[in-house]
């Protein structure tokens, strides 16, 4: 009786051996081996064993090439994001320069623009009782007032003021 235990316990635990190996190599473990017994039912056994190995290992590597490929196309999306970012960040740059000059026309016309018109103290010295309020929409306004005096042909000392909207709606208009 020992004899019939031994020669069935001892392939199975061969068995059992090897497909612990192969579960703790991740199942990358495709060293086969070679055992033959006298029973049918084990023989049957360890090459369902081999075939079942054999799948799992097919589908592994499958499963691995596809993680490369996956990994592949989001390098390549990372890239391209990187790639994108810098494109916006030049222009962001762009953009923010331009800006920057828009503003400093702007202000220089504003500077140029508040040389020219008349003081308040020039307004009230010809009209006493008045004043100026002149408030841009933005930054330079399209409106503008003129004050001149003037002589007739009668001797006639005349102020004369204007007020006048070169745009229509700021500078934008």
């Amino acid at each position: 009786g020992v004899m019939i235990a031994d020669k069935i316990t001892k392939p199975i635990s061969v068995l059992s051996g090897r497909m612990n190996k192969f579960v703790k190599s991740n199942f990358s473990d495709i060293e086969n081996f070679s055992f033959k017994t006298k029973s049918p039912e084990i023989n049957r056994l360890i090459k369902n064993y081999f075939i079942l190995k054999e799948e799992i290992v097919g589908l592994v590597q499958n499963l691995q090439e596809k993680v490369k490929e996956r990994t592949k196309e989001i390098d390549i999306q990372k890239e391209q994001i990187l790639q994108q970012n810098e494109i916006l960040k030049q222009q962001k740059e762009q953009v923010e320069s331009i800006n920057q000059n828009i503003y400093a026309g702007l202000n220089y016309a504003k500077y140029i623009q508040n040389a020219l018109l008349p003081g308040n103290d020039y307004i009230v010295e010809h009209f006493p009782d008045s004043f100026i309020y002149h408030k841009a929409k933005d930054i330079v306004s399209g409106d503008f007032y003129w004050l001149n005096r003037f002589i007739n042909v009668e001797g006639d000392d005349l102020s004369v003021f204007a007020v006048a909207d070169s745009t229509g709606h700021g500078v934008s208009g």
